[in-house]
């Protein structure tokens, strides 16, 4: 309205200097209402780069505070690992001397097993030292009184020879002499052997002469001697790998293997079975005697007896070689065979070794008679 009014008077107006004034007026008034329009946008927009600002600013400001705490996080976890890195090398340090004092108890635990094991084989070896003692008493004693009777029945023998002589009877005659003949070999036997337990029984520093033989050929005549008192349920085999002589006098060879042997029947007499007795050279044996404890090592003439019965019992093993130990009913065993067999082993410097098993499929027991190697002379 007020731009045509100003058109208005400018076209009606004469004067050129007036006109150009209003022209001016209105350039004027166009210029400051468009300079008011920018001024106010300018404004606005300064506004809002002051408000961004403003926000930028208090941005800008938490950020820092959250880098300080940032820092301060930081600086507290390099103070902990710091404390931790102390913490970790004392512990090492406290491992490590735990370590080392864990390895020297150890050794002392060892030591001291080790010398326990040493102090039960010394009393074990005192104890059968001991056994060893009561039953060579028993022994001497009984000795004695069995001295005097074959004494009675080796004269009646001789007696009986006497009186087969005035027989008519041819038959009779042969048959009486050939009994009082093997009586008379029984009964020289007995008398030596009883001759050798008294001397060792009173431990005599003289040393009796034994008389050794061939091993084979002893082992053959004892079978021969045994094979009648076995059932026909059970057979004897041989397994004679070699041909050395075990240096120990022949009663007590044909004792052992009759003591053994006896043992392995008994032990089979319900189902039979077979009885294995063999002869061959170990090398580098290390275990323990299972008799007298003690440590064996070395190389050996080993004489095993061995069968199928039903096997023992592993608490049997440590005590079947005392004196009048048995676990046969009363009336059948006297419990002094084994510890026989035990004494004359280790009077031939030998050990024994037994391997029992009860269960199956292959129960059984092997006797390992362990001899040295030595020279005959």
């Amino acid at each position: 309205m007020v731009n045509e009014q100003v058109s208005k008077a400018i076209r009606q107006s004469n004067n050129k200097v007036v006109r150009l004034l209003i022209k001016n007026r209105v350039v004027r008034a166009k210029f400051k209402h468009k300079f008011k329009r920018e001024l106010k946008r300018v404004n606005q927009q300064l506004y809002e780069k002051i408000q961004l600002i403003s926000v930028l600013s208090i941005t800008n400001q938490e950020l820092n505070i959250q880098n300080n705490e940032k820092n301060q996080r930081i600086t507290e976890l390099i103070i902990t690992h710091k404390r931790i890195s102390a913490v970790n090398e004392k512990f090492l340090a406290v491992n490590e001397e735990l370590i080392l004092q864990a390895i020297e108890t150890e050794k002392r635990v060892l030591k001291l097993t080790q010398t326990h094991h040493k102090n039960r084989i010394l009393n074990e070896q005192l104890n059968h030292m001991q056994k060893l003692e009561s039953i060579s008493r028993l022994t001497s004693g009984i000795a004695h009184y069995f001295n005097n009777i074959l004494g009675c029945v080796l004269g009646y023998n001789e007696m009986n020879q006497d009186v087969s002589d005035n027989i008519i009877d041819e038959s009779l005659k042969a048959e009486l002499e050939s009994n009082t003949k093997q009586i008379d070999v029984a009964g020289k036997r007995a008398t030596e052997l009883i001759g050798k337990m008294l001397t060792y029984c009173r431990q005599d520093t003289v040393k009796f002469k034994i008389d050794v033989k061939p091993t084979v050929e002893v082992i053959d005549e004892v079978l021969v001697m045994l094979r009648p008192a076995l059932t026909s349920e059970i057979e004897i085999q041989t397994k004679l790998e070699c041909a050395a002589n075990i240096q120990i006098d022949v009663m007590d060879l044909r004792q052992i293997l009759t003591e053994l042997v006896i043992n392995a029947r008994d032990a089979m007499k319900e189902c039979g079975g077979i009885i294995v007795i063999s002869l061959q050279i170990v090398r580098n044996v290390r275990p323990y005697c299972v008799a007298c404890a003690g440590k064996i090592s070395g190389n050996f003439i080993e004489l095993s007896v061995t069968d199928n019965g039903s096997g023992i019992e592993p608490d049997v093993i440590s005590r079947m070689f005392d004196p009048f130990f048995t676990t046969k009913e009363q009336g059948e065993g006297t419990g002094l065979g084994l510890s026989i067999v035990n004494g004359i082993v280790h009077r031939s410097q030998g050990h024994i070794l037994v391997d029992s098993t009860m269960t199956a499929p292959n129960p059984g027991t092997t006797f390992r008679l362990l001899f040295p190697i030595l020279t005959v002379i």
